[in-house]
Parts: C-alpha cells; structure tokens; sequence
C-alpha cells in the first residue's frame, strides 16, 4: 500500500496525471536473500555498507556498515564478509602502490547465475578507486588473485577508475583484474551475457515478473515488429524479445555490455542490433534519419529520461512506448513532459523490487494521442492566460516538439489567436494571448507601461542576502542594450540554497538570470550562466532537468478595462517535486504560507506589501479574475480533452 501511495503522490502534482489509473503493488515473493547486485561503500575503519544521511543538510554522509545483511543473496553475503575483512590488505597494497588509504571507494558485487560449468551462483566483484591517483593495477591484480583463490565462488575480478565528481558510484573505466571478464546471467526465460559495471535489476524473481509485463504489452505486435531498446543494459528484454522474433535494437552507453549482447545475438541466431553511446545522441540520430519503430523500451536510471530523450522519443513516431522506472518522481517528471508530445499514459503499475525499503519500480504503458489542451488560467473577451510547461516553447520552435501557440490555437474563439510576450523555453509560468493579433499588439502595450510587474520564484545558488537589488545593463535579444532592474527577497534557505521571490522589471528573463549570476548565486539548472557541478548535482539527486524559475505571477493593467489584473500560476509539478526532494514538505509548507506557491484566481502578494518588504497577506477570494471555462476543441479521435 505505502509503494503504491509513493506513485500516487508523484502523479497528483501533475494535472495532467490526474486521470491515470495507479494499479496495486505487485508484492515480491521474497522479501529477504533475494539481492543479485550490490554496491558496499568503503569506510574510513572497517566500514563495508551503505551510506546514510547526515547534517541538518542531509548532504553529509557516513558509510553504516551492515554484516550479515539479510538482503543480499548468499553469495554476496559471503563475499561481502571476505571483502570486510581484508580490507586491511587491500589499503596496504593501494599505499604501496603510491596511493592514498581513502584511495578505495566502494564494491560492487553481481551475482551470476549461468556461468558456464557452475553448479551454482557465482560473482564478478569490482574495486572502485579514486581516478588521478598512482597507478594500482599491478599491486590490486595481486589482491584480486589472493581473494579469487580464497572464494572460488568470484570468477572474476575488475578495477573501475572514478573521477570523484560523479554522484555515481562506478565512473567511467573498468580494467580486468582477474579471472573471466564475461558471465552468463538469466532472468525470466532470457539468457544474457553479464559484465562488470552493467546493469541488471537486484531482485531477480521480480525483474522476471516485470519481463513478462512488457513481452505482454508486446505480444500484439506483428512478427518481425521493430522494437527499440533504450538503456538496455545486459540485453535481458533484448533477448527475450527477440526470441519471439521481434527485430530488436538496443540503445546503450555501457558499450562492453552490448558487445557481449552481440555475442550471445549470434550464438542464439538473434535479430539483436546494438548501438552504443549517449540515448539522446542515438535517439536523435535514428529520428534524423528517418528511422521508424513500432515499439520503444525506455528503463533508465534513476535520474530518468534527459528531455532531449523525451523530444526524439515523440520525433520517433512510434505508437506505443513502454517506460520501466525505478523512481516515481522522474518517472512522473517525464509522463508530463511526454504528454504534452502526444504520448498517454493510461495506467501505471508499481512492483516491489527492493523488499523492506521505500523504493519502487512502475511499468506505464504510453499510448499516441493527438492533442493536450493547455490549462486555461483567466479570460477576458480579448484575451486568456494560459499555463506554459517548462519544455514547450511559447511559439514554433525546431528545438521542441511542444508549443504552446499551436496548443492554443486548437481551442475553440482562438484559431487566430497571438502570443503577448515570449516566455522561453525553461521556465514555466502564465503567458497572455490575444485573441487576434490585433488584440495581442493592444495588451503588447498594456504590458510595456511601467506599472506591470513580472514576479518569479527561483532556487538560486548559496545563501543570498535577505533582499536585494541588481542594476546592471541589459542586451535583449534583438541587440539592443539598456539598464534593468531585477529585486530579489530571499524567502527561505534549503540545503544551503535560497528560494527567492525576483521581480523582474523585463519580460526576458534572461536579463534576471544575468544580474543573479554576477553577484555570485545563479539559478540552479541556469545551463548558461550557472554553477555547473551543482547543477549536475542537483539533476543526479533531485531530479531537476531544467532551469529552477517560474513566473508565478503578472500584474497589469486591462487593455480592456483598465482595472488592475493578477494574473497567477501555482508553482509546477516538478519544482515542487524537487523542492519536496531537497528539503521535505516543510519547504512547501513555509513556501506556501508566505505566499509564495501562486494561487489561481485572485492576487496573494499586493504590491505595497512587496515594496514594503514585509510579510505578503492574501488578498481576499472576494475579488476573482474574470473567468470562464473555454470549450476546447475535439481531439482527432472525437473525443474531449479536459483543461
């Protein structure tokens, strides 16, 4: 229950998840000695375990040990007590190499199952070591031997060079020690080669489970049906797959694990293709090419699908996608993304694939539909505001499959409808249209005058000051150069970062970005003026795939009217989703008590209490925006489309 109400929450910070169905956890059959991969972090002392949070940051680790833990498989157990107790060795062969003792990260441990002529399970063990340092090939090869000959259970021994900045455990490069460098491994019906570093699921009667999902979600296809395979790992959907005929590629940047997947393609008589390298890069490549699949399997890491991934999947055409994660909130991140370029999701399926802990892995199957209608937030007889994702650009773009003209445009009163201000492509918030563009030059004007106001909440670098203002000049896209003036409230401090409240007297926000930057705390996810080891950071743990800036709110005056509008969008989905991931729901909590979260339909920061710096009441639900609900228009299909 509690894993099925994980993917739950994920889902409702997205309106646009807000009709998928969340089927039950599928439970596991075992709940102890059932994992197949682990990664055991090295200590300063004796310490062979995991890491645990620490600090009032959270950022702060200590490795726990955990002997004897009642997760792993037998195997791996002992291995793990062997690796435990030598660590005293292998310190003493890393300084004698010329390295130091905090050299030696981690281990990473696989058990095999299909190894040719065992009886039984056997590992292939990795020492990862601190790239930079003295070369200790030569002084570990010794240890390796030493260790394959006290448990022949290790078949095979390698060394993998991090570079200390990656959050990830292994890095880049894996040499051979000792002993064999391929294994075989079987999961489900698949046989599939197994290597040091590749990826395979830790609980084995499930990852068996889940193959079947997917074959079934497969079996409707012709025989002969191409199927993409991206992040494939080992080959175990590949072969399966392919087995029942299917012409499978796999996408993959492991690239030792595909040659091996290539292998056993051709030993079985497999229509198996491999393509190693970045998924983006491929992807975008195949879809340049005009390559066509009638079935894509996306199983990436726990960071999820880059947004380029997602673009080429839609440029991709294929009918159905099958998405395998293993973190609901990228996993969700991602569906709303995918929505908006035509992929559906019509339920998702939690599995328990790591007993006795709060992870979860979910199947969605995404089907093609034609339209999402964009959320409409105010109406007035001349124009409407509506909401903009983050990865949709605001007019045509080659660079996004999403725009939100052309969305608004498919509604109905708005087929000639324009765009007021160019809000681009990375940051969310409210964008104005005219209903014609005549109506769009009049607000253009309206929105020019000096008392509009364009207010923003950002997670920016560090501890800013409480407050502040930035005047520097400002280059506009057009050329042209000016002075502008960005102020910034800092509202509260999360992991050592600031979430702060900007108004902008500018519509780009590119002139913002500009003056945080130059007094030393740019924008977390800011590609082009930002910190970038923080904001790889802050992707790998906490899911932030673009810039963190939304406009929560506009003020102006009627081009109508001539009465005052706030015009409010609430902070979206996945900035909440990354905020909760830094520093709880308290951040939200405090966020949404100083009126900082947007609201939709009347003003909650009067500008006299903003330019007073003081605290920022509500205005009362006694004065609402004009508002109607717009009928939009049939999908292609005939059916409606909600808000």
């Amino acid at each position: 229950m509690r894993k099925r109400e994980r993917v739950v929450h994920a889902a409702s910070r997205f309106p646009s998840l807000e009709a998928v169905y969340v089927r039950e956890a599928e439970p596991a059959p075992s709940e102890v000695a059932y994992r197949t991969r682990a990664k055991l972090m090295v200590g300063p002392g004796s310490e062979l375990g995991l890491f645990a949070k620490q600090g009032e940051s959270g950022d702060d680790h200590v490795v726990v040990d955990v002997p004897g833990c009642v997760v792993l498989s037998p195997a791996l157990r002992d291995v793990a007590a062997e690796l435990r107790a030598s660590l005293p060795a292998f310190r003493e062969a890393i300084v004698a190499a010329g390295l130091s003792a905090e050299a030696l990260r981690a281990f990473d441990l696989r058990e095999v199952v299909a190894h040719p002529g065992a009886d039984g399970p056997r590992v292939l063990v990795t020492f990862v070591v601190a790239q930079g340092e003295a070369d200790a090939t030569r002084a570990l090869a010794a240890v390796a031997a030493r260790l394959m000959a006290t448990l022949p259970v290790v078949v095979g021994v390698a060394l993998n060079h991090h570079d200390g900045a990656s959050p990830q455990v292994l890095g880049d490069r894996t040499e051979l020690l000792a002993g064999t460098s391929e294994s075989r491994d079987r999961v489900g019906e698949a046989e599939f080669p197994a290597t040091f570093g590749a990826f395979v699921q830790a609980h084995r009667a499930q990852a068996a489970r889940i193959q079947e999902r997917l074959i079934a979600a497969a079996s409707s296809l012709p025989a002969g049906a191409r199927v993409l395979d991206v992040y494939g790992g080992s080959g175990v959907l590949a072969v399966a797959l392919a087995r029942r005929g299917y012409r499978v590629t796999t996408v993959d940047s492991f690239a030792p694990a595909l040659r091996y997947l290539e292998g056993v393609a051709a030993d079985q008589g497999l229509p198996v293709r491999t393509l190693a390298g970045d998924a983006a890069e491929v992807l975008s490549s195949l879809a340049k090419e005009g390559d066509s699949f009638d079935l894509v399997v996306v199983n990436p890491p726990r960071r999820g699908l880059h947004p380029l991934v997602r673009e080429a999947l839609a440029k991709l055409g294929a009918p159905r996608v099958l998405y395998v994660s293993c973190d609901p909130d990228t996993l969700t991140r991602d569906l709303d993304h995918l929505a908006l370029l035509g992929l559906f999701p019509a339920e998702l399926a939690p599995y328990d694939l790591i007993p006795l802990t709060d992870e979860v892995e979910t199947v969605a199957v995404l089907e093609r539909r034609a339209f999402r209608a964009p959320h409409v937030i105010a109406e007035t007889d001349s124009m409407a505001v509506f909401d903009k994702a983050a990865h949709e650009s605001t007019v045509p773009s080659i660079d996004c499959g999403a725009q939100l003209l052309a969305r608004v445009q498919r509604i109905e009163g708005f087929d000639h409808a324009w765009h007021v201000f160019d809000l681009e492509t990375g940051v969310s918030g409210p964008v104005v249209f005219g209903r014609t563009k005549s109506d769009a030059l009049r607000w253009v004007d309206t929105l020019r005058t000096h008392d509009t106001r364009r207010i923003y909440v950002g997670l920016a670098k560090g501890i800013t000051p409480i407050k502040g203002v930035v005047n520097k000049s400002y280059l506009g896209r057009q050329g042209e150069s000016a002075t502008t003036r960005t102020r910034y409230r800092r509202l509260a401090v999360v992991a050592g970062h600031s979430i702060v409240r900007i108004v902008a007297e500018v519509g780009d926000p590119v002139a913002l970005r500009r003056h945080l930057a130059s007094i030393g705390h740019p924008l977390m996810g800011d590609d082009r003026f930002g910190h970038a080891a923080s904001n790889r950071y802050f992707q790998e743990r906490h899911g932030l795939d673009r810039l963190f800036l939304h406009l929560v709110r506009i003020e102006c005056t009627s081009a109508d009217t001539g009465e005052r509008l706030y015009l409010e969008s609430q902070l979206a989905g996945d900035l909440r989703m990354v905020l909760e991931r830094v520093a709880g729901h308290e951040a939200l909590r405090l966020l949404e008590g100083r009126n900082a979260l947007g609201h939709e339909g009347f003003s909650s920061m009067p500008p006299a209490a903003l330019e007073g710096g003081g605290e920022l009441p509500s205005i009362p639900q006694s004065a609402p925006l004009p508002r109607i609900v717009m009928p939009p228009k049939a999908t292609d299909s005939g059916s409606s489309l909600p808000d």
